[in-house]
């Protein structure tokens, strides 16, 4: 959350929901900035549902974004996709909401990108410097089995 802040107060809120897709989702950044699409959240045929791909596989599953109640699994992310989706339907959802409204760079130019501004985040933010985008985002709740 400290990561998260800080990168909404640096003006670089589209990190902040790319690392909550990554904790939520145990995702890691290839799949959070270049194959997660918005064909891929509440799309018209599995309004309930995001498509997670599995890293170790690479192959994906519908997962329900509802508990049986009809409560959010992920109110926080969901409010910020929803927000996003509506912006940008198709097509990828990783555009900067920085002011610009960029794409992030080329595959492998951005996801050096990425982790050289999540390193700024990470120290303005007070946390332990050897931390990354990756080991922030992908370590997932405390109650999550990784190899799950």
């Amino acid at each position: 959350m400290a990561f998260r802040a800080k990168a909404f107060e640096m003006e670089f809120a589209s990190l902040e929901t790319r690392v909550l897709i990554g904790w939520e989702w145990l995702q890691r950044k290839a799949h959070i900035f270049i194959r997660f699409m918005a064909e891929h959240y509440r799309p018209d045929s599995h309004p309930n549902h995001v498509y997670v791909i599995n890293y170790k596989t690479s192959t994906g599953s519908w997962e329900p974004l509802f508990d049986k109640k009809g409560k959010p699994l992920y109110p926080l992310l969901m409010a910020e996709l929803d927000a996003m989706k509506a912006l940008r339907p198709k097509g990828g959802l990783m555009l900067r909401r920085d002011g610009s409204s960029l794409p992030w760079s080329g595959k492998g130019e951005m996801l050096t990108q990425v982790e050289r501004i999540s390193k700024k985040i990470i120290i303005a933010a007070g946390l332990r410097p050897e931390l990354t985008f990756t080991s922030i985002g992908t370590a997932g709740p405390p109650n999550r089995n990784p190899r799950d």
